[in-house]
């Protein structure tokens, strides 16, 4: 996959299951996922799964997360975060 990158917007999402008639919606990164061959995965990993955490505050009820590893970094993905997430 290259360049644009799919855009994505919570309030879009939210009129679209509102029309649909979804109450729920889990997010998660779809393929290719976040790991292209670098050093970048970690980095990747955290950003979604703070968008991803900031949604889900901000709508509470309506979004949940799959959260994202930067597999196949295992030595990343069972690192613990040194700065604490704000709850």
């Amino acid at each position: 996959m290259s360049p644009p990158w799919p855009t994505w917007s919570a309030a879009a999402h939210l009129e679209r299951m509102d029309r649909c008639g979804v109450e729920t919606s889990i997010l998660s990164i779809s393929s290719p996922g976040i790991h292209f061959g670098d050093d970048a995965a970690r980095r990747l990993a955290r950003e979604v799964n703070e968008a991803g955490a900031y949604t889900g505050r901000e709508h509470p009820c309506r979004f949940g997360l799959f959260a994202s590893l930067p597999l196949p970094d295992v030595d990343g993905a069972l690192r613990r975060s040194r700065t604490p997430t704000t709850p």
